[in-house]
C-alpha cells in the first residue's frame, strides 16, 4: 500500500503541471504569436511572369524555395504567394516585422540564390517594388480587433493598383482607404484586405483576400464599387489595372 499512495503523490502533481504548461500554451499559441501587419510597416511587392513552359516549375521555386529562405534570414514576416496560371505569373508580397530590413533581404545572398534558379525561367524580368502599409481592413473582427477571417490557400484575391499625379495623389488616397473600405462593409462581404502605398511614385497597390463564403465576381459588379472605381480612373495618370489571383500560401516567419 505505502508504494501505491507514495506513487500517487507522485503522480499527481505531475499531471497537474502537465495540465498548468497546457494551459499556459493554449494561452501563448499561434494565434497570439502570429505577426500581423500593422499600418507603418514596410512591404514588398514581387511579379515573377514565366515562361508558360515553365511556370509550374517556376511556382514551386518561388513558394517553397522563397519560403525556407525566408524562414533562414531569421526575420519576422507574413508573406503572401498568389498564383494565375492562365498568365503563367506568381505574385508575392511580404510585410515586414520593424526589426527586419527590406534592404538586408533584397541584398541577402540566399534571396539571390533562389533568383538564379529563376532567371532562365522568366518571360520578363522580375519587378520588384516597396510600399509602405496605410491600412489594414477586415470586415469582421472581435472586440480587441482581432481579425476573424486570415486568407488561407485557395482564397482568392483581387489587387489593383493606380497610379496619380501630385495634385491628386491624395484624394486617390482618401478613395482607396476610406471609400473602398466602406463599400466593402456595405456589401456584406468577408474579406482582409492590405492598402499599401508608394508616396515617391505616387501609387496605391490594394490587396482583397475574399473569404470563400465572398465572390470576386459580385464585387467586380457592385455599383458602389464600380463608382468609386470610375472616380480614380479619372485621377489616375495612366490605366488603373486590377489582377485575380489564388493564394498559395500564407506564409509565416516568427
Amino acid at each position: 500500500m505505502k508504494r501505491t499512495k507514495n506513487a500517487r503523490r507522485l503522480i499527481l502533481p505531475f499531471f497537474v503541471l502537465l495540465l498548468i504548461s497546457a494551459c499556459q500554451k493554449d494561452a501563448v499559441g499561434p494565434s497570439n504569436s502570429l505577426y500581423l501587419p500593422e499600418v507603418g510597416h514596410q512591404a514588398i511587392s514581387f511579379t515573377h511572369k514565366f515562361n508558360p513552359a515553365d511556370y509550374e516549375e517556376g511556382k514551386r521555386i518561388v513558394v517553397e524555395e522563397f519560403s525556407v529562405a525566408i524562414e533562414n534570414s531569421g526575420q519576422i514576416r507574413r508573406t503572401y504567394f498568389m498564383s494565375n496560371p492562365d498568365s503563367a505569373e506568381v505574385y508575392a508580397i511580404s510585410f515586414f516585422d520593424p526589426s527586419g530590413s527590406t534592404t538586408e533581404w533584397l541584398n541577402s545572398e540566399e534571396r539571390d540564390a533562389v533568383l538564379q534558379k529563376l532567371f532562365p525561367l522568366y518571360r520578363e524580368p522580375l519587378v520588384v517594388e516597396e510600399y509602405t502599409t496605410g491600412l489594414i481592413h477586415d470586415t469582421h473582427a472581435s472586440g480587441d480587433n482581432t481579425p476573424e477571417y486570415l486568407p488561407e490557400p485557395g482564397d482568392k484575391v483581387m489587387v489593383f493598383n493606380g497610379f496619380f499625379a501630385p495634385a491628386t495623389y491624395d484624394a486617390a488616397v482618401d478613395i482607396v482607404t476610406n471609400g473602398i473600405p466602406e463599400a466593402v462593409e456595405n456589401s456584406g462581404q468577408k474579406r482582409r484586405s492590405y492598402h499599401v502605398l508608394n508616396p515617391g511614385l505616387y501609387e496605391v497597390l490594394s490587396l482583397s483576400f475574399f473569404h470563400p463564403i465572398s465572390s470576386v465576381d459580385e464585387w467586380v459588379q457592385n455599383p458602389e464599387r464600380q463608382a468609386l472605381a470610375d472616380s480614380l480612373a479619372q485621377l489616375a495618370i495612366e490605366p488603373l489595372t486590377v489582377q485575380q489571383y489564388t493564394l498559395e500560401l500564407a506564409h509565416d516567419s516568427n
